[in-house]
């Protein structure tokens, strides 16, 4: 495994690197640095630092999958409300020679935030984030199955996907019982949230329904409850027969929970997501023909 650094910040960044030798220059719009810069050996106790002084619009870099699955590091500081694309790019579109790229995302605890394997071109990966606090992430880059070899990295600032609603805590969205929402689901890894005031005891209904039942083009909704807190209180793919999802909870305390709406396979579409008090008349997602 080896550790690299990359960052878009005005300060030097610092990391200690295990191995590798790579090379990261700026994109070709990048009219600022007037000259590449240069991964160095490194080895235990020899850090690597990387001065990124001045303006960065995007970073590439290239590294090499030797053992499949096998994970490279790259740490980059992400800077808050700031919308990043990172792409790895292999045999697909030939920057490389790795067929399956995969590609996760990392805060400094540790937590995977983010992860994709198909929603590049052809086999690439992409991942399309937006950073609730600034700081540092690592970007790990590994394979699918068995695929190894070379790819190209690419980390940029992107409009590309105007999100709907965010994949954290710090969401717009919110859902009332009883009235539904609608979203939309616009790349692989999208992650949609939505706050809802539940009442400690009480079990609730929660659908999230896409093409199945008529309620969107999501072909395979993915449903996952949170508690205030971060942690899972339900989660469900597919229910009652359909691809729809559907989770039913006790609420074991009063206050707000979360809502994720995400795809099953990185598929890409709209949906409707709902919650109603069980007994409350809501018609259950396996009756939604």
């Amino acid at each position: 495994m080896s550790s690299r650094v990359l960052s878009r910040a005005t300060a030097v960044v610092v990391a200690a690197a295990v191995s590798g030798i790579g090379a990261a220059m700026a994109a070709p719009e990048d009219v600022v640095r007037t000259a590449p810069m240069a991964w160095m050996q490194s080895s235990p106790g020899n850090p690597l630092a990387l001065d990124t002084s001045g303006s960065l619009p995007s970073l590439v870099t290239e590294g090499q999958i030797f053992v499949a699955q096998a994970e490279e590091h790259y740490e980059i500081r992400l800077d808050a409300g700031h919308t990043y694309a990172i792409d790895m790019a292999g045999a697909p579109t030939d920057q490389g020679s790795l067929s399956d790229p995969l590609l996760r995302l990392r805060d400094s605890q540790g937590n995977e935030v983010a992860v994709d394997d198909d929603s590049g071109t052809g086999f690439n990966a992409r991942i399309i984030y937006t950073p609730v606090a600034t700081g540092l992430f690592t970007i790990a880059a590994s394979s699918y199955g068995s695929a190894t070899g070379s790819y190209s990295l690419r980390v940029e600032e992107t409009t590309e996907y105007a999100d709907d609603y965010a994949g954290h805590a710090g969401t717009r969205g919110v859902v009332m019982v009883g009235q539904p929402m609608t979203g939309a689901i616009e790349y692989g890894a999208d992650a949609d949230w939505f706050a809802v005031q539940l009442n400690g005891g009480q079990t609730y209904v929660i659908n999230l329904e896409g093409s199945p039942s008529g309620r969107g083009t999501l072909s395979d909704p993915l449903l996952t409850v949170h508690a205030e807190d971060g942690l899972e209180v339900g989660a469900n793919d597919d229910f009652g027969g359909t691809l729809n999802s559907q989770v039913t909870l006790t609420a074991p305390s009063t206050g707000r929970y979360f809502i994720s709406a995400q795809s099953y396979g990185y598929s890409t579409g709209t949906y409707t997501v709902s919650v109603a008090t069980a007994g409350g008349g809501q018609i259950p997602v396996a009756e939604n023909k």
